[in-house]
């Protein structure tokens, strides 16, 4: 990401000339952004005194949770460079935000570059930028291929405390126990809305819909 700010107001643009429009950045989750920065005031770049310490911060909320932080900056050469750095999101609170929303493939976040130059006792904030950190495609479990409804069923059934599974590979059944006899999913109805169960001597005792997994 570039990032130009304008050092009198704070204003933060990805573009030069510096437009108050609002600053957006989408970004990959466990992944590492570089980051290039100048700063520029009435219309001129302009170098930091030396020894200024930089930050850029992004957080789940403004004042929420620390997702990623870099305060390790490279100075350029001369004002019409750019300060560099690279700001890692693959980070314990990113990898704790993916697990527990495994369906969610965006996240928003808010962030902002900070400046304490020497002998001020008070860091300058720039305005906020917009992050959107996007699951990684190689993030998550791998989806099971499942070839016939049998292996779908295998997939999802779940035992409960007074009920267990068998599965049968070889005649891709699941022979459900409980404290009733005995009753397993023999096949789908030929509408195919329904599954067929049933009893432990062979007979068909009723249907059950799909939703009613």
């Amino acid at each position: 990401m570039r990032a130009h700010v304008n050092l009198s107001e704070g204003t933060v643009s990805a573009e030069y000339p510096i437009r108050p429009v609002g600053f957006t950045q989408a970004v990959k989750c466990l992944s590492g952004e570089r980051v290039e920065l100048g700063f520029f005031e009435d219309g001129t770049a302009l170098l930091l005194p030396t020894g200024t310490s930089l930050r850029l911060s992004v957080r789940n909320v403004p004042g929420g949770t620390l997702l990623a932080e870099q305060t390790s900056f490279t100075a350029p050469g001369d004002a019409s460079g750019y300060y560099t750095a690279r700001i890692s999101f693959n980070t314990d609170p990113v990898l704790a935000m993916l697990a527990a929303n495994p369906a969610r493939n965006v996240f928003a976040a808010v962030g902002e570059f900070a400046w304490l130059v020497p002998g001020a006792s008070d860091w300058e904030i720039s305005d906020s930028i917009t992050f959107s950190l996007m699951r990684a495609v190689g993030a998550g479990s791998d989806p099971v291929a499942l070839t016939s409804p049998y292996a779908w069923l295998k997939a999802v059934l779940v035992a409960g405390a007074n009920v267990t599974l068998t599965p049968d590979d070889e005649a891709e059944t699941i022979t459900v126990s409980a404290s009733e006899p005995p009753f397993y999913i023999d096949r789908v109805s030929e509408d195919g809305a329904f599954l067929i169960v049933k009893n432990a001597e062979g007979a068909d005792v009723g249907k059950v819909a799909w939703f009613d997994l």
